[in-house]
């Protein structure tokens, strides 16, 4: 077996192979680049061209597969979202910890989202699943492109249900910590209420018990 593969034997990336260029060559082949797997077949054919606008890239595909772009300035908007909403989410359960609690889950895994958060009676549950485009969850560099969130109750026989379902793309992720925050307030004021209601039953509970009988 080879040993020290580099990527491109691997298949992690694909190979470069620009079109020769001479005299003779067509003006319409300058900057064509074939993009080769490990198996030496060619994936895709690109070359930039310039326009009015500014510049396009154009590709040629030679093999049925998915492809998607990034400029580092989308890479850099869809991290900084990330961030964002990881640290509003966390902040927004970890005040309100009295009501709520939150959780990492891995979709994968049968879990509900990647971030979870249900408050503490158990009846609630807010789930925040990463969506990708040209990648998955095993890809230790993936950054979402979009976020899904699933608002569910727990019905009478305990399984979820789901009442309300959303995308939320890097633009709108003010929109979904606003949501996440309203429905956190919203568990913390259904505590509120009913620990409100129990605490007559337990006032009259204390006044009704009985007392000691008398000794002779």
């Amino acid at each position: 077996m080879p040993t020290n593969l580099n990527p491109y034997d691997t298949g992690g990336r694909l190979e470069p192979k620009p079109w020769p260029t001479d005299a003779g060559t067509d003006s319409d082949d300058y900057g064509k680049v074939d993009l080769t797997d490990e198996f030496g077949e060619t994936v895709f054919t690109g070359w930039m061209q310039k326009t009015e606008a500014g510049y396009i890239l154009r590709v040629d595909e030679h093999q049925d597969v998915e492809l998607a772009f990034e400029t580092s300035s989308q890479r850099h908007a869809r991290e900084a979202a990330m961030m964002q909403l990881d640290q509003a989410l966390r902040t927004i359960t970890a005040r309100h910890d009295e009501a709520v609690w939150c959780y990492d889950g891995d979709p994968d895994a049968f879990a509900p989202g990647h971030f979870v958060i249900e408050n503490n009676a158990g009846g609630h549950r807010f789930a925040v699943t990463e969506q990708y485009v040209g990648t998955d969850s095993s890809d230790v560099d993936r950054v979402p492109n979009s976020w899904d969130i699933d608002i569910a109750r727990r019905s009478q026989n305990g399984s979820w249900e789901s009442a309300e379902t959303r995308n939320y793309e890097p633009a709108k992720i003010k929109e979904l910590i606003e949501l996440a925050t309203d429905w956190v307030n919203a568990r913390v004021r259904e505590q509120a209420t009913q620990e409100a209601l129990r605490a007559p039953s337990v006032a009259q509970h204390h006044h009704q018990a009985p007392t000691a009988s008398p000794s002779y």
